[in-house]
């Protein structure tokens, strides 16, 4: 009777050993995080220049979004934004739109906003972006509004991956960037 007791707990373990052998290993993916790039070119603006804060509860936080079908929203667990999408953007308008530190006498550009839309659209093979952008001039503690407009880019991307997504998003964003930056200088030419 002793025997049989030991054979059981070590048939038992052989048994579980072999039955972790029979199934496939699970499949494993590293995730991947993806940023907007640097900017091509910087856009100078006439006096100095302070980029605050832009709002954006666009959904999947960092996950890459993609719309399908004009209303299903595929989230990419596997591919991300190295931060929410309204950071990026605050980011690269940051490094991308700079102003003359020298002619503080004019006063300060302070640009801020919020995120509409920052996807790929799967059916049209396109990088989406729409922000609604404020831009007011604060001079002797008194701010003036300069601007206020949605800026909204597509740009096309070959569908295969979510580096070529993100090369894509980086150009719509820089096009936003180039046209923020000389309705700026139009505006303030115009006050």
């Amino acid at each position: 009777m002793r025997k049989i007791v030991l054979k059981i707990p070590a048939m038992m373990a052989v048994l579980a050993l072999w039955g972790c052998s029979i199934f496939p290993a699970p499949n494993t993916r590293s995730t991947a995080y993806h940023d907007l790039g640097f900017p091509a070119e910087t856009f100078l603006l006439p006096a100095p220049v302070d980029i605050k804060h832009f709002d954006g509860s666009i959904g999947g936080r960092t996950k890459m979004c993609f719309r399908s079908g004009g209303n299903r929203i595929k989230m990419d667990s596997f591919n991300r934004w190295s931060q929410p999408p309204a950071g990026l953007l605050q980011q690269y308008l940051a490094l991308a739109i700079r102003g003359d530190d020298k002619n503080k006498k004019q006063g300060v550009f302070e640009i801020s906003g919020e995120m509409i839309r920052f996807d790929g659209d799967i059916d049209e093979k396109t990088a989406n972006v729409t922000v609604l952008v404020n831009v007011s001039k604060v001079k002797d503690n008194v701010s003036s509004p300069v601007l206020q407009r949605i800026f909204s880019s597509t740009v096309p991307f070959d569908g295969q991956n979510a580096s070529s997504f993100a090369k894509a998003m980086g150009t719509a964003v820089e096009k936003i960037a180039a046209t923020l930056a000389a309705e700026i200088k139009t505006a303030n030419a115009n006050k």
